[in-house]
């Protein structure tokens, strides 16, 4: 964002917080830059993990996820992305934390959860080139987003832990 959306100054970077942001000097407007919420999840399905191919993000291995609309709860847009990305219903487990992420284009909040495969058949949505279910080790070596890579080891972790 270079001008101001309340009355179009250029706006200049300035210091709030201990933070460097951009900020309005006529009307006081500040940009905080907040990160967009996005939902994903560890999809179990007969102890396999579903991975996709996204379109929408280089057509690399990934896990389901998706953009948190307004007023929907994170749990509740992963359930609808999975069934949107793979036709599977699903329900979420647990909460495996969250991950701050700036790909250089925007910055995103990826909220991860670990959720279950409950009934239907896998089937691409127009932006998936590609399903596939792979043991978690499979996974690790297939999962191209960093973030990604650390939640299912963190998730694999826990599972040694209580075993």
């Amino acid at each position: 964002m270079n001008y101001c959306p309340l009355c179009r100054t250029e706006l200049v970077i300035k210091e709030v917080k201990d933070s460097e942001v951009q900020g309005c000097p006529k009307c006081g407007f500040t940009n905080w830059d907040n990160p967009t919420p996005v939902a994903t999840g560890l999809l179990l399905r007969g102890g396999k993990i579903v991975i996709v191919r996204s379109r929408t993000r280089g057509n690399q291995w990934g896990l389901p996820s998706g953009f948190v609309e307004r007023d929907e709860r994170a749990e509740d847009a992963l359930v609808r992305e999975v069934k949107e990305e793979t036709n599977l219903e699903s329900s979420v487990l647990s909460a495996l934390g969250t991950y701050a992420i700036d790909n250089g284009r925007k910055k995103i909040l990826l909220i991860a959860y670990e959720a279950i495969a409950q009934d239907g058949r896998l089937a691409p949505s127009s932006e998936i080139s590609e399903i596939d279910e792979v043991p978690p080790d499979a996974a690790l070596k297939l999962l191209k987003g960093m973030e990604e890579r650390r939640i299912l080891e963190t998730w694999l972790k826990g599972r040694l832990k209580s075993t």
